[in-house]
């Protein structure tokens, strides 16, 4: 089940692709933003933190980093926010580490040499819009397309951007509850650790390619229990996968790209969501889910 608690129209954010929790803040990233938006559980704003210089208020397409995901790390003991591109071109395989406690220390991280390896592992069309840290472990996910229809996951270690040519690369293959004419793709991911649950988002758009927006359609959140036992497995399956359509009208139309957990209460999960709609307008929206 989920209820709509709030949501909340940014208008002065573009392209909202990723959200993360950290103590009470909330860090919204976006695809074509030339800052991250740090604001707290109530979508008031508190700072930006200044990421690029373009000129104008949207990186343009053919020059954006394409920061599609992101999610908190633990570097030598201290938790740091991990902003990743895209990986789909060579200026996408790019990313920054932000160490939240001194959020003036930006690394960056140029990952093309692990991106080379993956692309050895057959995978040829690459398009990372997810990722999460659980345990000793990296996990992305590669986003379906009309052209290379399978959502796929790749795991590596927890460090992998400074052991790049030594790192593990295995390749797991998604098969999500439902089949539907129009191509279903992975946006994000967030691992709750109390609950061993991996959340995943995703949405629907007829597009053929990795580089090219297509008609949004709905979006949805899927989950997979016990995610630290199966991550091991080369073919995993979603345990659940709920169209939010289904459960409030505000979501026809809105292309999902993140989610992170504020709190947790028994069954139910306190979440907040980011939408894009490839048009430069960020949506926020908090909501409630219950897995049974």
């Amino acid at each position: 089940m989920i209820e709509l608690i709030d949501s909340l129209l940014l208008v002065d954010f573009p392209s909202g692709s990723s959200i993360n929790y950290h103590n009470n803040k909330l860090y919204l990233i976006g695809d074509d933003a030339n800052n991250i938006l740090v604001m707290d559980c109530a979508y008031a704003s508190q700072k930006t933190i200044p990421v690029f210089d373009f000129a104008d208020k949207r990186i343009p397409k053919p020059e954006k980093a394409d920061y599609e995901t992101s999610t908190i790390v633990k570097v030598e003991g201290k938790e740091c926010l991990i902003v990743l591109g895209s990986a789909s071109r060579k200026n996408r395989r790019k990313g920054i580490l932000i160490e939240l406690e001194n959020q003036e220390d930006i690394k960056e991280i140029d990952f093309a040499q692990f991106i080379k390896r993956v692309k050895g592992e057959g995978v040829h069309d690459v398009n990372m819009e997810g990722c999460a840290a659980l345990e000793n472990h990296f996990l992305f996910s590669n986003r379906a397309n009309d052209d290379n229809p399978n959502n796929i996951f790749i795991v590596t270690c927890s460090d992998f951007w400074t052991c790049q040519e030594e790192a593990p690369v295995f390749i797991r293959n998604i098969t999500l509850p439902l089949s539907n004419q129009t191509t279903i793709g992975i946006s994000e991911l967030c691992y709750v650790e109390s609950r061993d649950l991996l959340l995943i988002t995703l949405s629907s758009e007829v597009t053929s390619n990795t580089y090219d927006d297509g008609t949004i359609g709905d979006s949805y959140i899927g989950w997979i229990d016990s995610i630290s036992r199966k991550i091991h497995q080369s073919d995993l399956s979603l345990d659940g996968m709920l169209n939010l359509s289904d459960y409030n009208d505000v979501f026809k139309g809105e292309k999902i790209e993140g989610v992170c957990v504020e709190s947790i209460e028994n069954k139910s999960l306190n979440l907040h969501l980011v939408s894009d709609n490839d048009q430069g307008i960020t949506k926020l929206f908090r909501v409630k889910m219950i897995i049974d």
